[in-house]
């Protein structure tokens, strides 16, 4: 079987499984639609999204569904299929409050609703009935959290009937955007390739000057396997947002130590190539000519930028207006002029799709509606394509 094909019986048993699992959670009550959004393995270019540069991700059979039902009622009620692990949430459809300074599933759900909700200005969002259960193990290197933000604005706009006022792309770059609100600066690879993704294909996205894809197709007869370690990567409590920090300081740096006219509009790395017309060799003879060695204290980044005394000026060339989390690493001691370390995935997956047939925009993130059974006959799964 040609690598990441679904059979439409594994699709249709898994969206009659989260339908149950619903009715379960809600006294009965069916959900209207189920939206779904894949996880991701990356096979070339980690961590260098957030400096602009393009990555050739492909999406997975794992996948996060969430079960829906939109209700007059201006509240959202948010469960979770796996239990007490993960506590509910019920609260208010208007600018939901999402507390950053804490780790907490719902977090997700709610930075994908206020996504879509801010940037399609639907002041009076429909209530929502919820239920996630997602397939992709958390803290395993495969975008568990970005899948569950994509699910959940995907939901949203079905939801308040607004699927066709935004486009693809542009729905994964409000995605990209809108899990900041956690406090999380990614660069745009995990959504990007949760919505745009097609089968048996991995894609080389790129993020200059807007987000463009362009479809890789994988050999028929390859397999991909990813050791799963076992050991869980925390993003929100590890050093990642550091690494996001350093890599803007460090454009930074380089740009004012070669003399760039525009060097205080330089905030990723793939700005200061641009900028300086230099190849990466040229860049990297650059590091060693300009840049001492060793590492770089706040105060000598403050130094060489000019911005002693003026705090703000050096938050504004971290990026870190994005997060609440910013006295955290405000603090942090250094800044190190080096290659971002390289990330492994964790778990075995095949690369996979949902039948053309069942989706909306692309063939993996998708809006289903429950099978609907009249006497002694069967239908298949509904599924809307709408704009896009």
């Amino acid at each position: 079987r040609s690598p990441g094909m679904r059979s439409v019986r594994a699709c249709r048993s898994e969206h009659e499984r989260v339908c149950g699992l619903f009715a379960d959670a809600f006294g009965g009550a069916a959900p209207a639609f189920v939206a779904r959004a894949p996880g991701r393995v990356n096979l070339i270019g980690e961590h260098i999204d957030y400096c602009g540069y393009s990555v050739l991700p492909f999406a997975l059979a794992q996948s996060t569904e969430i079960a829906c039902r939109a209700t007059d009622e201006p509240t959202l009620v948010i469960k979770n299929a796996r239990g007490d692990a993960y506590p509910p949430l019920q609260v208010s459809a208007r600018d939901p409050p999402i507390d950053s300074s804490r780790l907490c599933w719902t977090n997700y759900v709610l930075a994908g609703i206020k996504g879509i909700c801010e940037h399609l200005h639907i002041d009076s969002p429909k209530g929502m009935l919820m239920l996630l259960d997602s397939h992709v193990p958390s803290g395993s290197g495969l975008s568990s959290s970005s899948s569950i933000v994509v699910a959940a604005a995907l939901a949203t706009l079905y939801a308040n009937e607004r699927m066709r006022d935004i486009d693809p792309a542009q729905f994964a770059s409000v995605c990209a955007r809108a899990e900041h609100y956690i406090g999380t600066i990614g660069g745009g690879m995990d959504q990007a390739i949760s919505v745009l993704a097609e089968p048996g294909k991995a894609k080389l996205i790129s993020f200059l000057p807007s987000l463009t894809t362009r479809n890789v197709t994988l050999p028929a007869a390859a397999g991909f396997i990813v050791a799963n370690s076992l050991v869980e990567a925390n993003k929100y409590a590890s050093c990642y947002n550091t690494r996001v920090v350093e890599c803007s300081l460090a454009a930074a740096v380089l740009a004012k130590s070669l003399s760039l006219s525009n060097w205080q509009q330089v905030r990723k790395l793939c700005d200061l190539q641009q900028s300086s017309a230099l190849a990466l060799d040229q860049l990297a003879a650059g590091v060693d000519s300009h840049l001492k060695p060793g590492v770089y204290t706040i105060s000598d980044v403050a130094k060489v930028l000019g911005c002693c005394g003026n705090p703000n000026m050096l938050v504004s060339f971290a990026r870190s207006n994005w997060t609440c989390r910013l006295k955290k690493w405000r603090s942090v001691t250094c800044v190190v002029a080096s290659s971002p370390p390289r990330s492994s995935s964790c778990t075995t997956a095949r690369c996979t799709s949902t039948p053309r047939q069942h989706v909306c925009w692309s063939s993996l993130a998708s809006v289903m509606q429950p099978q609907r059974r009249p006497a002694q006959a069967t239908t298949r799964p509904r599924s809307r394509r709408l704009a896009g």
